[in-house]
């Protein structure tokens, strides 16, 4: 359509004199194919490593139906987080939908992503059946620990004083790998248990 406009000439005037000079040219498919593409991003291990707790808290991945390429989708009940987060992804070059407002019982916010195929290698570490969550053998960098308990951590009071234990809930799944390092990082005692339909990791005060 630009060659054609420039030239002042018809779209197929354009097209006969290619194909008969033996130019090749895309097909209209190729065409809109070549349109819809994105521009590759390359993630820093920075916004890997943040990612790794997003999804490991509030995050989520997932592939539309009809659709094979993950996007990313987050909820949380603080509107300040939301838009956080949401200009993080938007600051890697990553489109974001408006944010949406839910309240059935359960105030959240939310919003996602679009579709990128640079989720891909997340989706499959903490997706590998099924699409259901697992956690997997990551190391737990400071940015990783942040973001997660950001997401699903809290502070426990010990009794009636003034020590607290941390908690970092997962979705009914533990990690061996997971445990050890925060026995290592935090303190020996640290574990998981489940609780109701959680499992939860538990760092004791003196870990703290």
């Amino acid at each position: 359509n630009k060659i054609a406009k420039e030239l002042n000439l018809n779209v197929s005037t354009i097209v006969y004199r290619l194909r008969k000079n033996n130019i090749q040219i895309r097909t209209i498919k190729e065409g809109v194919k070549l349109s819809h593409q994105k521009e590759p991003i390359l993630f820093s291990q920075e916004f890997k490593e943040i990612l790794n707790g997003l999804i490991m808290g509030d995050g989520s991945l997932y592939i539309p139906t009809n659709g094979t390429t993950p996007m990313y989708n987050h909820t949380d009940k603080n509107y300040e987080a939301i838009m956080y987060y949401k200009n993080l992804f938007e600051q890697q070059g990553i489109k974001t939908s408006n944010i949406w407002y839910r309240n059935d019982g359960n105030e959240r916010y939310s919003f996602q992503t679009e579709c990128r195929e640079e989720f891909r290698k997340h989706y499959e570490l903490f997706y590998p059946v099924d699409g259901k969550k697992r956690l997997p053998n990551i190391d737990l960098t400071p940015l990783t620990l942040l973001h997660w308990y950001i997401g699903d951590g809290s502070v426990k009071k010990v009794g009636k004083g003034t020590l607290n234990n941390a908690v970092l809930i997962t979705n009914k799944w533990g990690n061996p790998y997971i445990l050890k390092q925060m026995q290592e990082l935090f303190h020996e005692n640290s574990k998981y248990y489940e609780l109701k339909l959680y499992r939860n990791f538990y760092i004791p005060h003196k870990g703290m």
